[in-house]
């Protein structure tokens, strides 16, 4: 984000903690990771529980990710035999991609 602030010309400054401000004045947002000024505290909330996120678009009638929970090695391969290959296997306790990985095939394939 900072990068493309740059880029464009938009100034920017370090307020501590993670978090920057973006331009000046009314047009000024603040950004901290993946968070803005703008974001609901029920969206921020939300966000820390993939699987129930996930089902927010298929209500409204549009594609989604299936997801599916695990805690175990052994249940993440059952999941991705049902799922069906490849999987995107996301941290419960993470956001912002963090610690993500694509697995474009089973076990010892």
């Amino acid at each position: 984000m900072l990068h493309a602030a740059f880029e464009l010309g938009v100034p920017f400054s370090h307020l501590g903690g993670g978090t920057y401000q973006l331009g000046w004045g009314v047009k000024a947002r603040r950004i901290s990771r993946s968070s803005t000024d703008c974001d609901s505290a029920i969206g921020a909330a939300g966000v820390n529980r993939k699987d129930v996120t996930a089902k927010l678009p298929r209500t409204a009638g549009l594609p989604a990710p299936v997801h599916e929970p695990v805690n175990t090695l052994k249940s993440a391969h059952a999941a991705a035999k049902r799922i069906g290959w490849p999987v995107v296997v996301k941290p419960a306790d993470a956001e912002r991609g963090e610690d993500v990985r694509v697995s474009r095939t089973g076990p010892g394939t």
